[in-house]
This record gives structure tokens, sequence and C-alpha cells, in this order.
């Protein structure tokens, strides 16, 4: 089955029946990775395989409001709407990437909820996964109408509706209004533009066998031209002008016309004043230009790989590779930002959990930064982070609280004979500890006297002794 290319179509195609309403071909689920779990294209071929074994033996998964959750006073209770029918997996453009999307058709029995969905009261829907761990299955959906879905695909409502009812039906309809009465026999279809923009004057549509009408709204009808308001007065049949006419009736070959200036809409494109909704429409005729539909095959279950992005693009000619090498760049550039972020948010995450850790050990008002530039040389590699944190962390003690010299003692390195000052604080046990190194530097060589009589003797000419000390 194919499928839009774009995301922003005017709403789902409708089949109306006495029973049920059906929204045919819509996304429900594409690839994606929640946490540890990764439901990637293989994942949503198995899902696909799965659903279709399940349709053949006479099973549809429920398709309801809200999902299964105890109700409260804030949450309404989950309420059947139907089934759906997952008919197969194909690629959609998400958030400017090409990813496999899972499209079902919604068969609704609740006539209420019908009309509900067909006016956008329950835009979003999330399936529902009863074992994400285990085999890839999709045990239900749920429509909602205020909560954010995981994934925001299009949202659901009605476009094309072709109204297959009794003709009784049809004509209470007609009666109470609600479907204009053409006067024709046959089936009637009817279509309303939900997602009108500014300047759009088409408001909906009426089809009744081979004849077709148009609804229009003219926000100005007095600046209307002539042959504005000719249309607006005789509504077209379509079923009599499937050909381009003359003014005799003949048909019209080789006419001529404005050429299009490519280079006018490259340039638009580069400004900005082509929006992004326009933008699809372009690369959705660009596809539609270069691609060849693939025969269908019977009895084949697995989905077709997706196509390369860019692939049909690149067969339009030279604008067309610019166009897409355009749009290519923004969404590269626009990733690698958000890579970017990523890392710094990391490191900063990181180096904040270090400095907390080290918090009162002696290791220079500069930590911070040396933190921060340690992170960036190994790439913000966790294990080896840590292993540097660690190794700060065990090689130096806390620093004093107090003057008493006592949190020296969880100094490793901290030489014998001066911790035998710390009675005397932590001043006099950092003098002590210099005077120690200073005589296993070399000094030390050249004397008689021990390292201990060393320190000893420095430190009282400092005014520290310890033997009054041991005698007080």
């Amino acid at each position: 089955m194919k499928h839009a290319t774009t995301h922003r179509a005017p709403g789902f195609k409708v089949t109306k029946t006495d029973d049920h309403t059906v929204f045919h071909s819509v996304p429900i689920f594409a690839e994606c990775e929640r946490g540890d779990l990764c439901f990637d294209a293989k994942w949503i071929a198995g899902a696909v395989a799965e659903a279709q074994q399940q349709e053949r033996d006479g099973y549809l998964p429920p398709l309801h409001t809200r999902h299964h959750e105890p109700a409260t006073d804030q949450t309404d209770a989950v309420k059947a709407v139907g089934v759906f029918r997952i008919t197969d997996a194909g690629p959609v453009t998400f958030k400017g990437k090409r990813i496999t999307a899972v499209f079902a058709d919604l068969i609704v029995t609740d006539p209420g909820m019908a009309d509900e969905l067909g006016r956008m009261k329950y835009p979003y829907r999330s399936v529902e996964i009863f074992d994400p761990e285990g085999p890839p299955k999709i045990n239900g959906l749920a429509l909602l109408d205020h909560e954010a879905p995981y994934l925001e695909l299009p949202m659901l409502f009605a476009g094309e509706v072709d109204d297959k009812r009794d003709q009784d039906a049809l004509a209470h309809s007609r009666a109470e209004g609600m479907i204009p009465d053409t006067g024709v026999a046959g089936a009637t279809s009817f279509s309303l533009n939900y997602s009108r923009k500014s300047g759009d004057p088409v408001l909906g549509s009426v089809q009744h066998g081979k004849r077709a009408v148009l609804l229009f709204k003219f926000p100005d009808e007095d600046n209307m031209t002539d042959d504005n308001k000719q249309s607006t007065d005789n509504p077209a049949n379509f079923a009599d002008d499937s050909e381009d006419k003359d003014e005799d009736g003949e048909n019209m070959e080789g006419g001529e016309g404005g050429g299009l200036d490519v280079g006018s809409v490259v340039k638009a494109i580069e400004s900005g004043d082509i929006s992004v909704a326009d933008m699809d429409a372009i690369l959705a005729a660009i596809q539609a230009q270069g691609g060849e539909p693939a025969p269908e095959e019977e009895g084949v279950d697995e989905p077709a790989p997706a196509p390369a992005p860019g692939a049909e693009i690149m067969k339009g000619g030279t604008a067309a590779a610019k166009l897409f090498a355009h749009q290519q760049g923004k969404i590269d550039a626009l990733e690698a930002k958000d890579r970017a972020r990523d890392a710094a948010d990391k490191r900063t995450t990181d180096v904040g959990v270090a400095m907390k850790r080290l918090d009162g050990k002696p290791l220079g008002s500069d930590l911070e930064q040396r933190l921060t530039k340690f992170h960036n040389t190994v790439g913000g590699n966790a294990e080896a982070f840590k292993e540097y944190v660690d190794t700060m962390a065990r090689s130096v003690g806390e620093l004093p609280s107090d003057n008493s010299g006592a949190n020296f003692a969880g100094q490793p390195k901290m030489p014998k004979a001066a911790m035998a000052y710390q009675n005397h604080g932590g001043e006099a046990v950092d003098q002590a500890a210099h005077f120690s190194r200073e005589y296993q530097s070399g000094i030390g060589r050249n004397m008689r006297a021990s390292e201990e009589a060393y320190v000893r003797i420095n430190m009282k000419r400092l005014g520290f002794d310890i033997e009054e000390t041991a005698t007080a």
C-alpha cells in the first residue's frame, strides 16, 4: 500500500457504513527508543506479521479511549470504541527523518464516537504493548483527547468521507440539513476541510454519483473577480470537465502558459519564505514524479525496506538536488547542535557530581576547571572519568574542620614524623611535614641526626615542642 509522503495530509479517508465507520491507513506506531527498549524496523516487521496472523485466525485487537488505568476524579474510565486492523508497515517522515511506521484501519462501531473522532475530539493515540521485552506484538490502541502521546504522529480527524449508509438514513440527514441535497441518485460522499489555512477558500465538498459540488467562502466578496463569482454561482461538474477544452469545446493541446521559475523557488526556500508545510508538498511532488510503484506480491507479510533518504529526489535534476541538500544541511546541523548540547549537559552533570564528592578536600581552587578539562580529554568516557575522580579522592584526606589537626591522620602520604604534632593543630602538622620532606630530599644524608630529631629541632625553633606537650 502506498502512503502519503508527508504528515500534513488534510485528515484521513473515512468510509461510513450502516454498521461501522473506518478511518483508513492511520499511522499508530513508529520506530523509537524508550529507555533501554528499542523498537526498530525489525521489531515493527515482527509486530505487523503477528497482527496479520491474528487476523487470519479471526482476531482483531481492541480500540478504546484512554489507557487501561484506574479511573480518578480527573480521568474517565476506559470506553470501548471498536477494533483496529493492522494493514502494513511503511516509511514516513517523522521530525525530519525517514523511519518505518505501522499503519492500521480503525474500525469504529460506536456511531457517536465516530463523529467525535471525525471532528478531531480524540486527535492523539498511543499503542499498548503488554510485554515490551517479549515477542513483537501490539495488544491494543488507546485514543486520547488531551494526554500528550509519546509519539507525536499526525492528528486523527476526517478528511474525505465516503458515505455508504442506507439511503433512508441519508434522506433523514438531508431533511435535518446535515448533508446538501444535490438531487442526483447514487452514493454520496462528502468532506470538510478541517485543516483550512488562512486564505484557503475551500470549506468542503460533496460528491454524488458522477457530480461534485464545492463549497467556498471568501473573506471579501467585493474584491472577487467576475470569474471567481461565476465559479461559486455555478458549481463545477467534474464528470463533464475531465479534459481541458477551448471556447469552442475542442480539447486543447500544447497550450501556452507561464513556465516554472526554478531559481525563484530555490531562492524562496533559502530565504525561508516557503513554509515547512509547503516544503513537504514540494518533496512529495518530487518523489511522486521520480518514483515508480512497486508491484505487490501475494502472500508476503514482510514490509518493503524504506528507501534511502533523498534517493528519489536526486532524480529530479540540479534544482531538486540543491533543494534536498539545503534541507538535509539544516537537519544535520540541528542534529549536531543537539549532540553538542547533550555532551555539554552530560559534562556539567558529571563534573557537578565529582565536585560534591571531592568537596572539602585540599585539591586547589581550579579543581572544577581541571575536572572539566579531563572530561573533555577522555571524550566523556564515564569509566575513565570515574577512575580519575576516585583516584583523587583516595589520594587526599579531608580539610580539618577546626585547628585540631586530627583529620591529617587520613593523609596516606603524610610523614610519620609530622603526625607527632597533631595536638598542635593542622598548621603545626603542615610545617612538620615540610621539614620531614626537606630531610628526605637529601639534607638528611649529611647529618647524623635522625629525621624525627631534625623535625623536632626545627619545630622547636618555631615554638612547637612535643616534649612539653607530652608532659602537660
